[in-house]
């Protein structure tokens, strides 16, 4: 028999959980009780279970989420009768306890190919979860204010992703995620480097976008936003075909700078644009994968958790410099003082690292 938690403790609990206080207190107790007891009978009677320990906080919070979604259906006046119905609290314990062992303890998954404790891996997470929080207090998503700020969130964003997935055993998707990273970061570096031209072509492209979706509001914004697309794409002899591409990437035309004309991709413009031209071969691996070809299905988890973690290293100290040239100064000396002790420990590190993962990839490489 599992002990229940104090009232006093799962009162705490409520109020750090934010609770909606039109969520009954001693029903959600009860179903914390209710769901122990059941979990206790249920090994009970399947002793060669491999489940040892139990964590009565995630069961509650799978008890208090069930109830909360099917609550949320009812206006308030009818939450008692919903309350008092035995089927429907059976029902709630049952799928609580159903869930909680099923995800928490018997999920099925492919061995990790390192776990979550290596050190490259655990070291960067942690670097890149502080810079997570210095830039959570940047304002966002303003586009004509913050798009610098915006586009280094959402990389750091990206990153985390890609390294949660590394980590848990999704190799392959971490290589995905990482490709959609490597994008995100290419316009990131030329927004940064070319500042406010770039990013003014980019918002005014951006509207661009909004007007092709008809996203404006504004039917006289719309108009005149389709009549300089037609200007433009007719001063580059662009044909009506190339009105997406033309939207999506256009924006590059005042800024190149490269021999050649532009090219209105990803991976022949974008990619040139930022100087990350020395990743083509890897982009279009990863885009074999996203797209489900046979490498996707085949491949070699190890060596993908390999290529993955090295090229996700390289991100990391591309958007660290940008953090460190664009934003640090703007954080509160408390939080500059934050970050320059943990660099001063972790980023020499965090290098060896890398030279180390890279090594021992390069080593395998050459010989195939």
């Amino acid at each position: 028999m599992f002990e229940p938690l104090s009232k006093e403790r799962f009162h705490d609990l409520l109020q750090a959980w934010h609770v909606p206080p039109k969520l009954n207190e001693e029903f959600l107790y009860m179903l914390h009780e209710q769901a122990l007891n059941g979990l206790s009978e249920f090994l009970k009677l399947n002793p060669t279970t491999q489940i040892r320990g139990v964590n009565p906080i995630l069961l509650t919070l799978y008890c208090l989420h069930e109830h909360a979604y099917f609550a949320g259906l009812y206006q308030p006046d009818k939450l008692e009768s919903l309350e008092n119905d035995d089927g429907y609290f059976s029902r709630i314990v049952s799928a609580a306890i159903d869930k909680y062992l099923t995800n928490e303890h018997l999920e099925v998954r492919e061995a990790q190919v390192k776990t979550r404790f290596y050190p490259p891996t655990s070291t960067l997470k942690m670097y890149v979860n502080t810079l997570n929080g210095l830039l959570s207090g940047f304002q966002g998503k303003l586009p004509s204010q913050t798009l610098l700020t915006d586009f280094i969130k959402k990389s750091v964003s990206l990153l985390l992703c890609s390294l949660d997935l590394l980590t848990s055993g999704f190799e392959t998707e971490a290589f995905s995620t990482w490709r959609t990273l490597h994008e995100t970061e290419a316009i990131l570096m030329i927004l940064h480097h070319k500042g406010a031209p770039a990013i003014k072509h980019y918002l005014r492209h951006l509207q661009y976008g909004f007007a092709f979706h008809h996203l404006t509001a504004d039917k006289n914004k719309s108009d005149a936003a389709f009549a300089e697309i037609k200007e433009t794409m007719r001063a580059h002899e662009l044909k009506s075909k190339d009105t997406k591409k033309f939207i999506e990437y256009g924006w590059m035309y005042p800024l190149w700078d490269k021999d050649g004309p532009v090219r209105l991709n990803f991976r022949d413009g974008v990619q040139v644009l930022a100087g990350l031209e020395r990743y083509n071969k890897a982009y279009e691996m990863s885009s074999e994968i996203t797209h489900s070809s046979p490498l996707l299905i085949y491949s070699r988890r190890q060596t993908f958790y390999e290529i993955t973690l090295v090229y996700l290293y390289e991100t990391f100290f591309r958007i660290e410099t940008i953090f460190k040239e664009a934003f640090l100064s703007g954080l509160p000396e408390l939080a500059i003082n934050q970050y320059e002790t943990m660099r001063g420990i972790y980023f020499e590190q965090l290098r060896q690292f890398h030279q180390i993962e890279s090594g021992k990839l390069r080593l395998k490489q050459k010989a195939k």
